[in-house]
């Protein structure tokens, strides 16, 4: 599964193997689910912290996207709970 997030910032902040390439804007960038896990969802503790990074570095993300990735951490109620929270926090970034 690939998914393409509009970019305000480099893809770097979250993995140099997370920036695949760009269409017509050298802000789009393409990060698949395999990503996103290895910027840190493998690790309940680190859960929070990799969704606040995704969130500064996009301008809108499916929060059906981020609730499927939650799927592979170890502890995923920890990790929902964070992705509530951050849904609250910015609205109008994880859309339904």
């Amino acid at each position: 599964m690939i998914v393409k997030i509009v970019a305000r910032k480099s893809a770097d902040s979250l993995s140099d193997s997370a920036y695949m390439g760009n269409s017509d804007s050298a802000q789009d960038s393409f990060i698949s689910a395999r990503s996103l896990i290895r910027a840190g969802f493998l690790r309940p503790d680190s859960a929070r912290d990799a969704i606040e990074s995704i969130l500064k570095s996009c301008e809108c993300i499916s929060y059906e996207i981020l609730f499927n990735c939650l799927n592979v951490v170890e502890d995923p109620d920890a990790a929902i709970l964070s992705l509530r929270d951050l849904a609250n926090i910015y609205p109008d970034v994880i859309k339904d």
